[in-house]
């Protein structure tokens, strides 16, 4: 019995070191300057998760999916929650290693997480099962308890609802998504409290609506701060909106009620207590075009990426917002174009330098895309890729 006993162990360990030899070979070469497991990976929030929610304008009704996908090569459990302290709870659910679960916007309804004909922020938290935590503490890997990574997507599309495999058809006319916040940018917006959304508007028959949800389980009272982008001339250079949020409360604000047509700008939200977060749709109802933009965190810095852009590329283009976040000097970017292959790509001058006056954001940048350096500080840029269609009923995204 006890040799019995020892081969089990034996080939326990034998299993353990298989499977945390595989996470740790993902890991490589961030392992010798981070720990394996990113806590900053544990907890994702979304901003707005739809359930038959119908736009300013008729534009919907949209449904969400979201997919959280389990980036260990251990087992885990996941609980979906619609605050981030209290609230409405469910779970737990396990995650096979690097396994993927979807949830519908029906199911997160069923679960008393997000209202009907409406939408909510969530948020999804994760920890190793006893067996998987176990098994890191045999091998050394992490002692006390430690929580593992997580991916969170979010996809939604109108007019009817998206399944569990996330696939649209013809009969689509809008699709956009959203990518969950980590806690490092979370962190990084002061907990929740100040973000930026560089790009809102409502020129050429755009729309734009902005959700700011209250993940905090007590009231919060936010400021939001429209301010114009440069060149532009409708409407007043700066507006400003209160109002007090309850526990899990969301703000949906119609850009149109506020500014007049042709007018473009950043807004900028701010937050008395932790716990909000914010996201925009931006979408032209004749073209069924709709674009999610997820609110940045105002935090310094001096260099931004834009990963992928298109020029002319199968008749897409992108467009860059930039925001200069400081309130009192002058900033000047340089913007370097790459190839694929990492040439630096010769463009006018009009393209690669440009100056911001102190808190403004200028007029987007079309047709171009790439990094981009700054002399003081700026916000991170969305870069919003549109192409031509031929039927105003074919979607974008």
């Amino acid at each position: 019995m006890r040799t019995g006993r020892r081969a089990s162990r034996l080939l326990r360990i034998a299993t353990a070191l298989v499977l945390a030899a595989s996470s740790l070979v993902m890991l490589v070469p961030s392992v010798s300057a981070a720990p394996p497991l990113s806590e900053q990976q544990s907890r994702v929030t979304l901003a707005a998760v739809y359930n038959g929610e119908t736009l300013p304008g008729g534009f919907g009704p949209l449904w969400s999916t979201v997919v959280v996908q389990n980036l260990e090569a251990l087992p885990i459990e996941i609980r979906v929650r619609n605050q981030r302290i209290g609230g409405t709870i469910q779970g737990p659910f396990t995650l096979a290693p690097r396994a993927a679960r979807a949830f519908t916007a029906a199911e997160l309804a069923g679960f008393g997480l997000v209202p009907s004909g409406g939408s909510a922020g969530l948020v999804i938290e994760a920890s190793f099962t006893d067996t998987s935590q176990a098994i890191l503490s045999e091998l050394g890997i992490c002692t006390v308890a430690c929580n593992p990574a997580i991916a969170v997507v979010e996809k939604h599309g109108g007019p009817s609802a998206l399944g569990i495999d996330l696939r649209t058809t013809s009969a689509f006319q809008s699709v956009s998504g959203a990518t969950g916040i980590r806690d490092d940018d979370w962190e990084a917006a002061n907990f929740g409290r100040n973000w930026v959304l560089p790009v809102v508007q409502t020129n050429s028959n755009w729309r734009t609506v902005i959700k700011i949800a209250n993940l905090r389980n007590q009231l919060n009272q936010v400021t939001v701060t429209l301010r114009r982008s440069r060149g532009v001339t409708a409407g007043e250079q700066t507006y400003t909106l209160n109002q007090t949020l309850s526990a899990g409360q969301t703000w949906t604000i119609d850009l149109s009620s506020v500014v007049p047509p042709e007018w473009v700008g950043a807004a900028f939200v701010d937050a008395t207590s932790t716990g909000v977060a914010v996201v925009a749709e931006r979408y032209k109802p004749e073209w069924r075009m709709l674009l999610t933009n997820e609110g940045v965190p105002r935090v310094t810095a001096t260099t931004r990426y834009a990963p992928i852009v298109f020029r002319d590329f199968n008749n897409w283009n992108t467009g860059i917002t930039v925001v200069n976040l400081d309130s009192s000097n002058s900033n000047t970017l340089t913007f370097t174009y790459f190839d694929r292959n990492g040439v630096a790509q010769v463009v006018p001058p009009e393209l690669s330098t440009i100056t911001l006056q102190p808190g403004r954001a200028p007029s987007s940048i079309a047709r171009i895309s790439a990094p981009f350096r700054a002399s003081t500080q700026l916000a991170s840029m969305p870069s919003s890729s549109v192409g031509s269609v031929r039927s105003p009923r074919r979607s974008t995204r």
